[in-house]
């Protein structure tokens, strides 16, 4: 959503004087964990490192997706300097490029349009071309000394660029503002403590808030050469209580952990009348409610 706003305004240039700041409660790059070893093997604290890896994998992360993006784009720069080296040396012949080039742009560009996936809009074969050779200006000056080199470095970019479906991509430079979670109150259970009442997930979006207005305010980033100068004006953030910094289960109010329990049992209920019917499960419902008290005292005191 970022990069579309900003393509509105740069139309695909000087990305290089263009940052994103990532705000995310948790750091973004894998680190080694060690949290599971012999000492501590029992089947709580294997549950909760498969758990760790299981949303770890399926999490959806933007800068997942940026950081492979960014990839890409520089694969397609670096295509485009052996494309030039090429044709500086004459290593390829221009007429067969420009007219491969064309052939492969009729094919992407039918009616004269192409909607890259990701992009707000079609655009024109015209669009696409003048982009290109904006975006490849340098290139295109170097190639302009013979006729016919700089367009048919332009169309086959295009058409190198067209097929990876990187029409609307440009290279992404992104800070990530973080926090740690001594300083959370919903990192627990995975992130699911948040869910359990308002005033945990308002403090995490406000520790969020305040970690990006200190980016946002440090005089040493609005200095030369930095990422400044900064025209922010931030709205009013909420006090940090510092008794929900690093919230543990057990330290959630005893109304809440009631809440959770019978929702629990409510449901563990439901799935035993599903699976062996209404009379059968009945009797043993009491006995269940039992054992599932006797788990989650237990998880609530060790988490």
């Amino acid at each position: 959503m970022a990069k579309n706003l900003v393509d509105l305004i740069d139309l695909h240039m000087h990305q290089e004087k263009r940052f994103y700041l990532f705000v995310s409660p948790h750091a973004k790059d894998p680190l080694a964990n060690d949290s599971l070893h012999a000492a501590n093997a029992d089947y709580l604290h294997l549950l909760k490192r498969l758990t760790e890896v299981v949303l770890g994998q399926s999490g959806f992360q933007d800068w997942i997706t940026a950081k492979g993006m960014n990839q890409r784009v520089a694969l397609l720069d670096a295509r485009a300097t052996g494309l030039k080296n090429a044709i500086l040396l004459r290593e390829i012949d221009i007429p067969s490029l420009a007219k491969t080039a064309d052939s492969l742009l009729k094919l992407f560009f039918p009616n004269d349009e192409h909607l890259s996936p990701g992009a707000r809009g079609p655009e024109t074969l015209i669009q696409a071309q003048t982009r290109i050779a904006d975006q490849y200006g340098d290139e295109m000056t170097v190639l302009g000394g013979v006729a016919g080199q700089a367009n048919a470095f332009r169309d086959a970019l295009l058409a190198f660029e067209t097929a990876a479906g990187l029409g609307a991509r440009d290279h992404m430079t992104i800070y990530g503002v973080i926090a740690t979670e001594s300083e959370l109150a919903g990192a627990g259970l995975q992130a699911f403590l948040g869910f359990f009442d308002q005033r945990f997930r308002d403090h995490d979006y406000d520790v969020g808030r305040t970690h990006a207005r200190q980016v946002l305010t440090d005089p040493a980033l609005t200095q030369p050469g930095a990422l400044g100068p900064f025209r922010y004006t931030g709205s009013t953030i909420n006090p940090i209580d510092p008794r929900l910094d690093g919230l543990r289960l057990k330290d959630v109010p005893v109304t809440d952990l009631q809440t959770f329990k019978t929702g629990m049992r409510k449901r563990l209920n439901q799935m035993l009348r599903e699976l062996w019917g209404p009379y059968l499960s009945l009797p043993a419902e009491p006995v269940v409610d039992l054992i599932l008290d006797s788990a989650l005292n237990y998880v609530i005191a060790k988490l």
